[in-house]
């Protein structure tokens, strides 16, 4: 269940100021770890729709379409994470290569990431 006053101050700020990206994005993980993945999926849209060079909300919405079932859509966030901030994307890339791989195994796909961590 999503907590109420964080939702309710992060529904007032969009109200506010339907343009600010954060808002959203903050909404979004909010729904996230609470399991509405549609209400996640939709605000991370907006987030990028907003500020379409937010490499963290790539990546979240990646992990968003990987619980919904959609690995290819997840690799296409994940890569475009890492082309926008390989600094940053690439501390969160490995879990979504990992959650990738663990969807569709490959040869010795669990080794290399196991090395990983």
């Amino acid at each position: 269940m999503t907590s109420i006053a964080p939702l309710t101050d992060l529904n007032e700020a969009i109200r506010l100021d339907p343009g600010y990206a954060l808002a959203y994005f903050s909404r979004g993980e909010l729904y996230k770890s609470n399991g509405d993945v549609t209400h996640a999926m939709s605000d991370m849209n907006d987030t990028l729709r907003l500020d379409p060079n937010y490499a963290v909300a790539y990546f979240i919405r990646g992990q968003i379409s990987y619980l919904l079932g959609n690995a290819p859509a997840a690799l296409e966030d994940f890569t475009k994470a890492i082309k926008l901030d390989a600094n940053e994307a690439t501390t969160y890339f490995k879990p979504g290569r990992r959650l990738l791989c663990h969807r569709r195994p490959q040869p010795g796909c669990d080794r290399r990431f196991q090395e990983g961590y």
